[in-house]
């Protein structure tokens, strides 16, 4: 079993002028192998609520041959 980790953390928050929504980093994975079924998992601190708020993709059953990537 193998884990891959990136760490995202803004020291605050930020917000655009127009529309007031909050613009915050996003940590992206090169080279992950596209056969294994992924599963996205967060490790917050205890006192964190963390979700996700918007997924394209099952974040529990992630196939890369599958995912399309557009940044």
């Amino acid at each position: 079993m193998y884990s891959y980790y990136r760490f995202v953390l803004e020291p605050e928050l930020e917000f655009t002028e127009d529309s007031g929504a909050v613009s915050g980093p996003f940590a992206q994975f090169d080279g992950l192998p596209l056969k294994p079924l992924l599963t996205l998992g967060m490790d917050p601190p205890d006192s964190w609520l963390v979700e996700s708020v918007h997924a394209v993709y099952d974040l529990d059953n992630i196939c890369m041959n599958e995912v399309i990537v557009e940044i």
